[in-house]
């Protein structure tokens, strides 16, 4: 049967070396950028439970990423940030009847499409809403407005306006980021970069802990080995017939490329056979050898 995962590597292989090595070059800086942002909001934006729960002071701006994400990701918290994100049900193989195997949550996407690229958003957007978001925790008015929540939030926003703490605060900010080494965190008119979704979702899938959140943030920004995010689902990358690409964190693994690129054969045939119980066979033939485990 493994014979049958041979392939034609040209394309798919190209196609997911640019993607790998776009990720690699952006997410560690893009992540340093928004650990700026929270460590700029110190203890501030923090209940005295939550400080409490922290082993060191300098992670108190990890901390509030975490606690952002997890809002950022959730549709029930009202008003949603998830709205900042667009989220939405993805039109793809595994939400269609019989072709999801028992255990695994359905595909959603969020964000724009990219033409044979994984969906991605604007990084201003994300930043104002943290900012946002900081702010409104800080006086204990977790509000965001229409206008707000949009992916074209206003980025000319007054120093002032985006930090809950002033410069000439006696608080001090114990983390060793400091956001003069990433003048894109501070906000300012410029014409946006994208970043992908996946990558803030990847970090949402390890947010239940904060230990477990400080090392996957720790993994990603040094990224030694260097490993990149995959698709355990195979809807990684728009195509022809599905236009947009999974974001469920549950979906999402690290991995190295060449482990990624070992997928491509595997979710080409799951595509190939479809939904029923051919397909569910064929999910049960591999879910426990190693090259192949969890992928569905």
């Amino acid at each position: 049967m493994t014979s049958l995962l041979s392939y034609d590597k040209s394309s798919n292989k190209r196609q997911k070396l640019a993607l790998s090595k776009d990720d690699s070059d952006g997410r560690s800086k893009y992540l340093k950028q928004l650990r700026a942002i929270c460590d700029c909001a110190s203890t501030a934006s923090l209940t005295a439970f939550e400080l409490k729960q922290i082993k060191n002071a300098d992670r108190h701006g990890l901390e509030l990423l975490r606690l952002f994400l997890i809002d950022l990701f959730d549709p029930t918290i009202v008003p949603p940030l998830s709205k900042v994100i667009c989220r939405r049900e993805l039109d793809c193989r595994h939400n269609a009847k019989s072709c999801l195997p028992p255990g695994k949550l359905n595909c959603w996407t969020a964000g724009t499409s990219d033409a044979k690229k994984a969906n991605s958003f604007r990084k201003d957007s994300i930043k104002n809403t943290l900012r946002m978001w900081l702010k409104n925790r800080a006086t204990s008015e977790l509000v965001l407005s229409d206008s707000d929540s949009s992916s074209g939030i206003d980025s000319r926003l007054t120093e002032d306006e985006c930090y809950p703490i002033s410069r000439s605060s006696s608080i001090k900010i114990l983390s060793s980021f400091d956001p003069a080494d990433f003048p894109s965190s501070l906000p300012r008119d410029r014409i946006s970069t994208k970043q992908r979704v996946h990558l803030l979702s990847y970090m949402r899938k390890h947010s239940i802990d904060i230990d477990d959140f400080y090392k996957t943030f720790k993994c990603l920004i040094r990224n030694q080995p260097k490993q990149e995010i995959a698709h355990l689902c195979g809807c990684g990358l728009s195509n022809e017939t599905v236009a947009d690409t999974c974001v469920e964190p549950s979906h999402l693994t690290l991995c190295t490329h060449d482990s990624n690129l070992q997928h491509i054969p595997y979710h080409t045939m799951a595509k190939a056979i479809g939904c029923g119980e051919e397909y569910l066979a064929y999910y049960n033939l591999f879910a426990n050898k190693e090259c192949y485990k969890n992928l569905f």
